[in-house]
């Protein structure tokens, strides 16, 4: 191989190490941020948690399911969705 490949692979894989470090540095920022947000974030009132797994509250469990069906793992828990903020755009 020649000068110019043997330059071309130097520069790609400093290249490489320079993009791993940024890369774990915004991971770690964006779980501070999480962990920031999460404990900023109010806790559920326990007598709202509470009426909210009764049988009346919830008509899916007055029914019976068949285990292991996606509609029965589906119908009982909510749906988590997270927000990480970097700059001016936000991913979901």
């Amino acid at each position: 191989m020649d000068k110019k490949a043997w330059t071309a692979i130097t520069i790609c894989l400093v290249l490489m190490g320079v993009n791993f470090w940024f890369s774990t540095q915004n991971i770690e920022r964006a779980k501070q941020e999480a962990a920031a947000k999460a404990a900023s974030q109010p806790a559920i009132a326990p007598e709202a948690a509470t009426t909210a797994q009764t049988p009346e509250a919830t008509p899916a469990a007055a029914t019976p399911a068949v285990a292991g069906t996606p509609a029965a793992a589906s119908a009982s828990l909510p749906e988590e969705t997270h927000e990480i903020q970097v700059g001016t755009v936000t991913y979901q």
